[in-house]
Order: C-alpha cells, then sequence, then structure tokens
C-alpha cells in the first residue's frame, strides 16, 4: 500500500518476490525485491540510489509509517550517526548478541533518533534517506530494534545494487 496525493491510499497485487541470495544461509536481515502488478507513471517518485562517494553521516533521516496509534502516520525521524563499533558494543550489551549470528545483517549503518521523546520501538523496512544534495537519497532500511532513542541498524543499500541492478534486469522489473 502506497500513500499518494492528499493522504489518498492507493495499493495493488504483488506479482513476484526475489529474495537475495543471503538470506537463511547467512542473515534473516537481508533485502527482497517485490514486483507489483502495475505499470508505474509519475505518481510515484522514486527515491534515488547513493554513489560510492556519498557522505553517510549527516542530514540522515528515518522515514517510514507506523501505526502506533492505531491509525497510520508518518514518520519522520532526525537520525544521528553511530560508529559501528558502538553500535556492536550497545547490542552486546543488551542482549542482542546471537549465537547463530542469522540475525545480524552483513553490512549496515547505525543511528539513533535525535530530540526523539516518544517511547517506540523501530520497525523493519523504514528507510534511511539524506538530502544533503537536495534529491532524496536511499542510504538504508531499518531492522527491528531496542526504542528510537537507543541505535538501529540500517541494511547499506550500496551493497545491494549490484544484486538489484542484475535482478530487475533479469526479470524486466523497472
Amino acid at each position: 500500500m502506497f500513500i499518494l496525493k492528499d493522504g489518498e491510499p492507493w495499493s495493488c497485487a504483488v506479482k513476484d518476490r526475489h529474495l537475495h541470495p543471503e538470506y537463511e544461509y547467512i542473515t534473516y536481515n537481508t533485502i527482497a525485491l517485490i514486483e507489483l502488478d502495475y505499470e508505474f507513471n509519475d505518481d510515484l517518485i522514486p527515491i534515488c540510489t547513493p554513489n560510492i562517494n556519498y557522505n553517510t553521516k549527516n542530514q540522515l533521516y528515518a522515514l517510514g509509517y507506523v501505526d502506533d496509534n492505531r491509525l497510520l502516520e508518518k514518520a519522520i525521524y532526525n537520525i544521528e550517526y553511530v560508529n559501528r563499533d558502538l553500535c556492536d558494543d550497545f547490542y552486546n550489551r543488551v542482549g542482542f548478541k546471537y549465537e547463530d549470528n542469522l540475525y545480524k545483517p552483513t553490512t549496515y549503518y547505525c543511528g539513533f533518533a535525535k530530540n526523539n521523546k516518544n517511547n517506540c520501538v523501530w520497525e523493519n523496512g523504514m528507510v534511511l534517506a539524506s538530502n544533503t544534495t537536495g534529491v532524496w537519497v536511499l542510504i538504508g532500511f531499518s531492522i527491528k530494534g531496542p526504542g528510537c532513542a537507543s541505535p538501529i541498524r540500517f541494511l547499506d543499500i550500496l551493497s545491494y545494487l549490484q544484486w538489484i541492478e542484475t535482478s530487475t534486469d533479469e526479470v524486466n522489473i523497472f
């Protein structure tokens, strides 16, 4: 489901899905491509993917929809970058260290919501994006984690771009 102009909900069927090869063998926290049964037009504006030189440490935002109040609401959090070693140390201290490591993502960024007064839990699939250049650029996707004032892991989309390009070329999704 998507929220288009004027808050109007829009949905369509899923044609197919494509799981990243690391799923179930290396980590459960990875990406999947979903092919929608729809011909895209100008109503949906795509978010840009980063290039290799993109700075992912400032002007970061987590964007998504939450239903904390039993109502679908847009959520935007200003994210402060957290060094990966500090992030891993936090997850180990609070007991998010897993024996089989299947829940630890292979490549990720970490951050926390600055100036957040809500007591929330991070959900899967929120977008980590930046608009330092005036255009929204996709950095990653969130993984379910502790409260918003705590560090959250975001899958690094740059690590998956080659697979996305290869997969979408093969099945002609875009």
